[in-house]
């Protein structure tokens, strides 16, 4: 939580003619892939939001930090929230039944027709690899938003007795055709390792994340109120409004 800052006054001069479509886009906009390729975008939502990797940019004039690609804010029955949001477009197409195709799972001394749980180790590893450079990536850049935002960006706003609860969210590409849970489990049981529907990859990377929901002495939160993985569907289904 954040308190004693007026946020949306301050971000409103983003706002204007001038810097409309600079630091204030779409989400759709935000999080494509590929900047001005309108055909790479992750989400679908025509909602506003801000750009933070654009405002990072107007604020720090040496060095560098990495941060979210979206800060948006509202206030619901008196409550004021800022989230910010990281589109981890990709994912998908790192670990999908393209890559996990069955003849990945071949081995050698056996038919074509045969599966083997060395494949299926292997095949375990990688994916392993992929979650860990994953949740890397959110990491950095949830320790890093934060400093954007409490250091750079509040010290701005004009005081104001207003307190905002502050969420990370990171957005995967994580069902579509290839559920990524489903995937990891069907690998457990081909690598005769079983099957734990507690540690597939997303639950394993909201778990982690809990470690940022840090409490002071009063139990109040210093950083985040709220640190979590969503799909790409669930962020769509909460901003379906065109």
């Amino acid at each position: 939580m954040i308190s004693g800052k007026d946020l949306e006054s301050y971000l409103a001069g983003f706002q204007n003619e001038e810097y409309q479509g600079k630091y204030y886009k779409t989400f759709k906009e935000l999080s494509q892939r590929i900047p001005e390729d309108s055909e790479s975008n992750m989400v679908e939502s025509e909602e506003m939001a801000f750009g933070t990797d654009e405002l990072k940019q107007y604020f720090i004039k040496t060095g560098n930090l990495r941060s979210a690609d979206a800060l948006y804010f509202f206030t619901r029955k008196q409550k004021h929230h800022i989230y910010l949001f990281e589109f981890k477009s990709g994912f998908l197409r790192k670990i999908n039944l393209a890559t996990f195709d069955d003849k990945y799972w071949v081995c050698e001394e056996y038919d074509t027709q045969r599966r083997c749980k060395t494949r299926a180790n292997d095949n375990k590893e990688l994916i392993e690899k992929i979650i860990v450079e994953l949740k890397n990536s959110i990491y950095v850049k949830l320790t890093e938003s934060f400093v954007i935002l409490k250091e750079l960006i509040f010290p701005r706003c004009n005081d104001a007795d207003i307190q905002y609860h502050v969420h990370y969210i990171a957005v995967v590409d994580g069902i579509n055709e290839s559920p990524l849970d489903v995937l990891e489990d069907g690998l457990d049981e081909l690598a005769k390792v079983g099957t734990n529907s507690d540690k597939n990859s997303i639950k394993k990377m909201k778990s982690c994340m809990k470690k940022y929901l840090v409490t002071n002495e009063n139990g109040e939160h210093i950083m985040y109120d709220e640190a979590d993985v969503w799909t790409k569907e669930k962020f769509d289904a909460s901003f379906s409004r065109q």
